[in-house]
């Protein structure tokens, strides 16, 4: 399956889900509002009835503590009918006790808990009541509350939360709409910036309007958006490079071709002089290692394409680098009397694959050599940059130059600002994009200045590995 293909399925399964989004939205509010409201009222009631058992638990100690009412129960002690002073007593204080008789009453037991004396008009003790007792010497006064007052207190609260929660879920109704809607159109809009961008119509942008996740969302799907138009114009670009790559390689290996052919056939076919025999194969070997060249980069070129190549990092010493490269290209110089000035600051090591680093040190400076003319002058420099931790190595000479025009090309393959080469001086201009390929590996940069007559500069800037 394609990427646009992929890109449609999920546009669709998006429209789908969309669809039914707002439903599921509106029905989890609602349950999850119903769902508060039934928590806040059993809170309530159960709250009503814990305070409702407290307080009769404390307005039975209050009036049991007061010293009148321990002085008149102990005073009815002394007496020939206790039970009967006690009745009268509690009776004095049932407004206190919140006695009343009917929901709450009074028993007096004796030592044995049979009841003697009541206000109830049962005598039952056994049942959903809750109960306080206290002890006078061997009697014991049991107050009895029936909870039906806590129990009207509770549903006539149960009753206010109810319809209180159904006008608050009125309003609410609405503003869960609303917020439905704001939260789902915003998905709505993406699912149809979607479907454009499946058709290939990148132009459309969702309109972020908060900072939220939707929000955040929203500027993701930009950003995809963004980075998938890219990508594909990034592919149609690789599609036509590689099809200018296919015709240049095919450029490039069909002259040294056509010129071995030509030789051999010549050789092959014609009396050749000796002399001249020797100069055809000089000829077709040079010929046979340009295609040698040309073929060794192309495939260290996919290496680089393909992320095959590893590097042999350690910490190296640029200067000593350098030294290398003159001496190995001292002989190159020599045939053309330049002359190479290599001039070392002092610098730190950096982190990086010292073959490699070499290799593009070399390239520059053969590629100074190559187009600067004989006797000319070629410098070699390095230093630091400590204000973004970067050894810098320049190539500087006093060549042929690049004109304006072939300058933003110079490390594109194949690209040679030297179109009327000869065999001799030949190129295969590929040497810049390799090097650029391993400056680019080591997380460095390499730019190019030049003035047409006067000479070029290539500076390479490599960041310094922290030890």
């Amino acid at each position: 399956m394609s990427f646009i293909s992929k890109i449609k399925e999920l546009a669709k399964k998006s429209a789908k889900l969309n669809s039914s989004l707002r439903t599921k939205y509106v029905i989890i509010l609602w349950i999850t509002a119903v769902a508060i409201l039934t928590a806040v009222t059993f809170a309530v009631t159960l709250n009503v009835r814990t305070y409702y058992r407290s307080y009769f638990a404390r307005i039975t100690a209050e009036v049991f503590t007061d010293t009148d009412i321990q002085a008149a129960l102990s005073a009815c002690l002394s007496a020939e009918n206790p039970p009967e002073l006690m009745y009268d007593v509690l009776i004095a204080y049932s407004g206190k006790l919140g006695v009343d008789g009917e929901r709450r009453t009074f028993f007096i037991l004796d030592e044995n808990g049979a009841i003697v004396l009541s206000n109830a008009k049962d005598g039952n003790l056994v049942g959903k009541y809750d109960f306080q007792r206290r002890v006078i010497g061997p009697y014991t006064i049991l107050l009895r509350d029936d909870r039906t007052l806590a129990g009207e207190m509770s549903e006539s609260i149960t009753s206010i939360t109810v319809k209180s929660g159904l006008v608050v879920i009125s309003v609410a109704s609405v503003l869960i709409f609303g917020i439905a809607h704001a939260v789902t159109a915003p998905i709505e809009e993406m699912t149809r910036t979607a479907i454009k961008i499946a058709k290939g119509d990148y132009s459309d942008k969702v309109k972020v309007r908060s900072r939220d996740e939707i929000g955040r969302l929203g500027r993701a799907f930009n950003y995809m958006a963004k980075q998938l138009r890219r990508t594909i114009e990034r592919l149609e670009r690789s599609e036509e490079a590689q099809r200018v790559l296919i015709a240049d390689v095919s450029h490039e290996l069909k002259t040294p071709l056509t010129s071995v052919t030509a030789y051999t056939e010549t050789m092959l076919t014609s009396e050749v002089p000796p002399e001249a025999q020797l100069e055809f194969l000089r000829i077709t070997l040079s010929e046979a290692r340009r295609m040698t060249r040309i073929i060794g980069r192309l495939l260290e070129l996919s290496r680089f394409d393909s992320g095959k190549v590893s590097l042999d990092v350690s910490y190296i010493d640029i200067n000593e680098v350098c030294e290398k490269a003159v001496s190995a290209i001292k002989i190159q110089l020599q045939k053309k009397e330049q002359r190479l000035t290599l001039s070392c600051g002092e610098i730190p090591k950096i982190k990086g694959d010292a073959e490699r680093i070499l290799q593009v040190v070399l390239n520059l400076l053969s590629n100074a050599s190559k187009y600067t003319p004989q006797g000319g002058k070629i410098l070699l420099t390095t230093n630091y940059r400590a204000d973004i931790k970067h050894v810098q190595l320049s190539v500087r000479d006093n060549g042929e130059g690049i004109s304006e025009v072939d300058l933003p090309h110079v490390f594109e393959r194949f690209y040679r600002a030297d179109k009327a080469r000869t065999s001799e001086n030949a190129s295969t201009g590929l040497g810049l994009s390799v090097t650029k390929e391993i400056v680019t590996l080591h997380g460095g940069d390499i730019s190019a200045v030049s003035k047409h007559g006067k000479g070029s500069l290539f500076t390479v800037s490599l960041p310094v590995g922290e030890k």
